[in-house]
C-alpha cells in the first residue's frame, strides 16, 4: 500500500492492526505517514486548508505522538512528528513569498509569518531530540540548521552545518550538541 501510493486503503489497515498489537510503535508511527500523505495529496488537490485537512494534520500529529508515547526514543516518529510541524511551517514559506505588497498581503504576509516561526518552534524539540539520541542523524541535523537559520540563531546554525559536514567528510560527531 505504502510503495503503491494507496493510502487511503492502508489507514483501516493499519488500525485494525494496532487493535491486535497495541504496544506496535511502529504501526502508530505508519499510521501518522499515512495520514500526513492523505494530507498533503488533499492539500495539494485543493490549494489550500480546509476542515478535512486541518483533521488529516491532526491525525497524523496524534499518531506519531502516540508512537513516541509507546517509546520516547522512537527517532521515526521524533523525526516524523517534527517534520509534520517543520513542512506545515515551510508551506506558509512558500506562500508568503508569493504575496504582494498590499496592505492586505502585508496583515497576511504578519499572520503567516507567526503561524511559521510558531510551527518551526514547535518542531525543534522532536528534532532536538533525535540529535540526543543520534548526533549523526543527518536529515535532524539539516533541520536543526535550518530552524536556526531562520529563528536568526546563526552560531546555532553554523554549528549544525559543521556537523553535517563532518558526516559528510565520511566522519562522525562523537557526541550530541544537546547532551
Amino acid at each position: 500500500f505504502l510503495q503503491n501510493n494507496k493510502y487511503e486503503q492502508l489507514v483501516d489497515k493499519l488500525k485494525l492492526a494496532i487493535d491486535k498489537d497495541p504496544e506496535n510503535k511502529t504501526l502508530y508511527s505508519t499510521l501518522g505517514v499515512t495520514y500526513e500523505q492523505i494530507y498533503k495529496a488533499r492539500l495539494e488537490s485543493l490549494g489550500s486548508e480546509n476542515e478535512e485537512t486541518k483533521m488529516l494534520f491532526e491525525s497524523a500529529a496524534k499518531y506519531f505522538e502516540l508512537a513516541i508515547a509507546k517509546n520516547a526514543t522512537y527517532t521515526d516518529a521524533l523525526y516524523g512528528l517534527g517534520a509534520l510541524y517543520y513542512n506545515k511551517a515551510a508551506e506558509n514559506s512558500e506562500v508568503m513569498r508569493n504575496l504582494g505588497t498590499s496592505a492586505e498581503e502585508n496583515k497576511l504576509y504578519d499572520t503567516l509569518k507567526t503561524e511559521m516561526d510558531r510551527l518551526f518552534e514547535k518542531s525543534l524539540p522532536y528534532f532536538q531530540e533525535v540529535e540526543k539520541i543520534n548526533a549523526n542523524d543527518r536529515n535532524a541535523l539539516i533541520a536543526l540548521k535550518e530552524i536556526y537559520a531562520k529563528q536568526g540563531d546563526l552560531d546555532k546554525s553554523v554549528e549544525f552545518k559543521g556537523r553535517i559536514k563532518v558526516i559528510d567528510d565520511g566522519g562522525s560527531n562523537e557526541s550530541s550538541f544537546f547532551n
